[in-house]
């Protein structure tokens, strides 16, 4: 589990570092010296960033699926076995396929939940923290104004939600 979070949380971090070496590469068309050089460095560095954040990915990836199919079955277990400890008359006002369908839906949103949406939302996490460190890295003065105008934006954005 800890080893699927963490590995969630370095890919969100490797993202907007392939962005900003985009932004080298875009750059190194302007300068009058060797361009080929210039590009041909950043390129490998990008395709190395990219290698480790597709490694990891997979790390993450599998960890959480592998973590989420074995809370699920123990899900499934504890709670086959508290429907089993329950008085015989509790069956009589229950349905039984309905019992056995809403076990497993249930199951299945725990699993995708703790499987899925937890590693997007740490991914997405680790993206937000390292695209705000990268930011303030490249141009601390003009991060730091967006920053501020960052509870206007959304503010904004929730009105417009609303509004839709």
């Amino acid at each position: 589990m800890y080893v699927g979070f963490i590995s969630a949380a370095a890919t969100g971090a490797g993202m907007p570092s392939m962005v900003f070496l985009m932004g080298d590469v875009i750059n190194s068309f302007v300068s009058p010296t060797s361009v080929l050089d210039a590009v041909k460095t950043t390129i490998i560095t990008l395709a190395i960033i990219g290698l480790v954040v597709w490694a990891i990915t997979y790390v993450y990836f599998v960890s959480l699926v592998v973590m989420a199919e074995r809370v699920g079955k123990k899900t499934r277990v504890h709670y086959l076995s508290s429907i089993l400890k329950q008085d015989i008359a509790w069956f009589d006002s229950i349905s039984v396929p309905e019992l056995s369908a809403r076990l497993s839906k249930e199951c299945q949103a725990i699993q995708k939940a703790l499987g899925e949406k937890m590693g997007q939302i740490l991914l997405g996490l680790g993206m937000s923290f390292s695209g705000l460190f990268f930011a303030f890295f490249r141009g601390w003065l003009f991060s730091l104004i967006l920053l501020g105008a960052f509870p206007i934006m959304l503010i904004m954005m929730g009105i417009v939600g609303k509004a839709i």
